[in-house]
């Protein structure tokens, strides 16, 4: 969320932590709109990634990830077992 310039006391808002300090005493507000509005803009932004409008750089497919994965370990092991 920090990418999408959600400031940090938002985003303490969305994962529900608790405030600190003197805002945790005397600031009463549930900030609905803040709250809104970044899971919105992360909405959004998750949509694209699944989509693959505007895929994250450190977003692997998983599809692609199984793949290599089968073919790197899993193969290799299935060879070296002996028949039945």
């Amino acid at each position: 969320m920090g990418d999408l310039e959600i400031p940090d006391h938002v985003i303490g808002l969305v994962l529900d932590h608790a405030p600190i300090g003197v805002t945790a005493r005397y600031s009463r507000s549930r900030r609905e709109t803040e709250i809104a509005r970044a899971l919105g803009l992360w909405a959004t932004r998750l949509e694209e990634i699944l989509h693959g409008h505007a895929p994250a750089e450190n977003v692997v497919r998983f599809e692609e990830h199984w793949r290599e994965a089968i073919a790197e370990k899993a193969l290799p092991q299935l060879r070296n077992q002996s028949p039945r």
